[in-house]
This record gives C-alpha cells, sequence and structure tokens, in this order.
C-alpha cells in the first residue's frame, strides 16, 4: 500500500495541524495496517479501526510519558515504524533521546502493572464469551493475553538489563524462554488467519499466562 494513500485517509478524519507524527509499524507487507497517531495535546482522542486499518491515537503529552517508561506499545512504532507525517528531524531527535535512555524501577512497575491488567481485560472477554458465545469476544480473549505476557516478558528483561536502552517485540522473541508468549502469539495469529479457536484451548493460555505472571 503507497504511503500517500494512508496519509490521504487520516486527514480525511483528522486536521493535519493537528497531527504530530503518524508512524505506520508491523508487517507492511500484509493487508493489515497498524498506525501510531500522535496528536497535539489539546486535540481530543479516539480509537477505531477503518476496515483492515488498526489506528491508535494518543497524545503527545501521553506518548512522551508512556516511551520513557518503555511502553511497548509506544517504543515498538518508533522503533521499528516509518514515519508517514510530522517533521523528521524531530522523529530523529525523539527517538535518539528514547534509545540513548536505560530502564528505571518506575519502568518495571508500569509494566509488570500493565501487564496484570492486560490480564484482567482478558478474563473479562472470557467471562463475556462464555455467557454471549461471540467468536470475536476470543479474539479480544487472546488479543490482551498476548499484551499480558508481552508487558510481562518485557518487564522481566528490563528488570535483568538496566543498562540496555528499549528493545523491540522481534528482539524480545529471540530471548531465550519466553515460550508462554510465543505460544500466545501464534494461537492469537492462527485465530486471525482461520477464526477457529478452540474455548479449551483460550481457557488453558489462560491459566498458564495467569501462573506465568502471579508466580513471578
Amino acid at each position: 500500500m503507497k504511503r500517500e494513500r494512508i496519509v490521504e485517509k487520516v486527514i480525511r478524519k483528522r486536521k493535519s495541524q493537528d497531527i504530530v507524527f503518524l508512524l505506520w509499524y508491523g508487517n507492511r507487507k500484509g493487508k493489515d495496517v497498524d498506525l501510531l497517531l500522535v496528536l497535539k495535546d489539546e486535540v481530543r482522542i479516539n480509537c477505531y479501526k477503518m476496515a483492515k486499518w488498526d489506528i491508535l491515537e494518543i497524545n503527545n503529552k501521553d506518548f512522551k510519558r508512556r516511551l520513557k517508561l518503555f511502553d511497548p506499545v509506544m517504543t515498538e512504532p518508533v522503533m521499528s515504524g516509518v514515519l508517514l507525517f510530522g517533521s523528521y528531524e524531530k522523529f530523529v531527535y525523539l527517538k535518539r533521546k528514547i534509545l540513548s535512555i536505560c530502564p528505571s524501577v518506575k519502568t518495571i512497575e508500569f509494566l509488570l502493572e500493565r501487564a496484570s491488567k492486560e490480564l484482567e481485560n482478558a478474563n473479562d472477554f472470557f467471562e463475556r464469551y462464555q455467557k454471549k458465545t461471540e467468536s470475536q469476544l476470543l479474539l479480544f480473549t487472546l488479543l490482551d493475553l498476548s499484551f499480558a505476557c508481552s508487558y510481562f516478558e518485557f518487564a522481566r528483561y528490563y528488570r535483568n538489563s538496566f543498562d540496555v536502552g528499549p528493545i523491540s517485540f522481534s528482539e524480545l522473541l529471540m530471548q531465550g524462554g519466553r515460550l508462554t508468549l510465543k505460544k500466545v502469539v501464534c494461537v492469537f495469529k492462527q485465530a486471525k488467519l482461520n477464526h477457529k479457536i478452540n474455548e479449551a484451548r483460550i481457557n488453558s493460555l489462560i491459566q498458564e499466562v495467569q501462573k506465568t505472571i502471579k508466580g513471578d
């Protein structure tokens, strides 16, 4: 997909003068398009989806705060994404600044807190599925499980590596272990492709993730 088309469609939703950065990350050869839209602080944010486009909006102040806490939802687009709109010089400066800092105790606390929250969300979606049996709810369960595992594994990595800068998700997966995370990501990808999701399998994954996070 051409960058110009993405920018054009986003600007239909948002005024160009309200945008700080527009980042395209994830698999840029696939059909799904993952975008991070950083907006000026006074602009009201939304979280929405256009066809196969996932657009996460965030205000600039919160974006910078979560970057400093090594939130992978923010660091991943900055480290592996492509700048589609915004000041290239400011983006390069920001990226260099983030890569130069090291994790802190606050970083670990934040990531572990997010891991627990995402696990809680996954449990909520699974309970709603058991009442309504809508397959989409199982996809949401798996998505939040993958976030829970990711936050936890990033926290564990940085806790043992206080002298390093942020790493990408692909770099995290290359580290030894992380078997539960890899398992959840694999099941989620399979579910997105064929939508065949085994309820018992997901329940087992929830228990495994819960044991991993709560038992640490």
